[in-house]
C-alpha cells in the first residue's frame, strides 16, 4: 500500500533536489569579521552584566541597611560570665551565651 502524496509537495522536493545549493556565496572574510565581532562583544561583557545587575545590588544594599538599622545592640548583663578562667582545661576557651537576653 503506497501512501498518497501531495503533487505540490512532490514538485517542491523535486525542485529542491535540482536547485544549485550555493546560489549566494559567503562574502570574503565573513567568518573572520563575525569572530572578531563576537570576541569584541565578549571582551566588553563584564561591564554590561554589572550594569544590568546594578538594580539587584542596590536592592540588596537597601535591604541590608534596613535590616541592620532595625537591629538593636544587645549588651550582656553584668552578672553573666562570658569566660570561665577556672575550667579544668585551661587551653579551651568556654563561652557562655545567656539564653535570657532581651
Amino acid at each position: 500500500m503506497k501512501p498518497e502524496t501531495d503533487p505540490l509537495l512532490d514538485s517542491l522536493f523535486r525542485a529542491a533536489r535540482h536547485a544549485d545549493p550555493d546560489k549566494f556565496p559567503t562574502p570574503l572574510g565573513f567568518e573572520t569579521r563575525l569572530m572578531a565581532r563576537i570576541r569584541e562583544e565578549r571582551r566588553n561583557a563584564f561591564p554590561a552584566i554589572c550594569w544590568r545587575l546594578s538594580p539587584v545590588f542596590a536592592s540588596l544594599l537597601v535591604l541590608a541597611v534596613v535590616w541592620l538599622g532595625r537591629m538593636e545592640a544587645v549588651e550582656p548583663p553584668a552578672e553573666t560570665a562570658w569566660f570561665e578562667p577556672g575550667a579544668a582545661h585551661e587551653e579551651l576557651l568556654f563561652l557562655a551565651f545567656p539564653a535570657d537576653v532581651p
